[in-house]
């Protein structure tokens, strides 16, 4: 995906920023991103240790990249096109996986389907022999802060 202009506002509340300028992440890594962008009305922030630096050559395990990431939402039409047994079949199959409160939140846009979630769809629909992408009701391009 591509990086999209940043919204502090966004910044879930309780995450970790990065001042370490000097991590060689920190060019396109989200937590520093946040901190560059932190508003002057802001009080408090959370940080990572700013003397903490990843060995040589090691992946930072704080490290979170700071391109968006391409979510789905809504499945209210997901099922339409299909022939109505293997409708049934993958909506309990993703009623089990997800839960009932987890999937009604996604089937009224509360919530988005991560790309691992998205994947395991697309995975419930090969099993049941859908060849068709899932139909979802749109596409939202935000950061994954988790």
């Amino acid at each position: 995906m591509q990086t999209k202009e940043f919204d502090y506002d966004s910044v879930p509340q309780g995450f970790a920023h990065c001042l370490n300028e000097q991590c060689p992440q920190s060019a396109d890594c989200l937590r520093r991103k946040a901190a560059l962008h932190i508003p002057t009305d802001c009080q408090f922030i959370k940080i990572v240790n700013p003397t903490y630096t990843p060995e040589m050559n090691a992946k930072c395990p704080y490290y979170r990249s700071g391109e968006t990431v391409r979510f789905a939402c809504g499945v209210a039409h997901l099922y339409d096109n299909l022939p109505h047994n293997a409708a049934v079949a993958i909506k309990r199959s993703l009623l089990y996986y997800f839960g009932r409160s987890g999937y009604y939140r996604f089937y009224r846009k509360e919530s988005l389907l991560n790309p691992k979630d998205q994947a395991f769809v697309r995975q419930t629909f090969r099993r049941y022999g859908i060849t068709s992408e899932p139909a979802y009701d749109g596409f939202v391009d935000k950061y994954a802060w988790w």
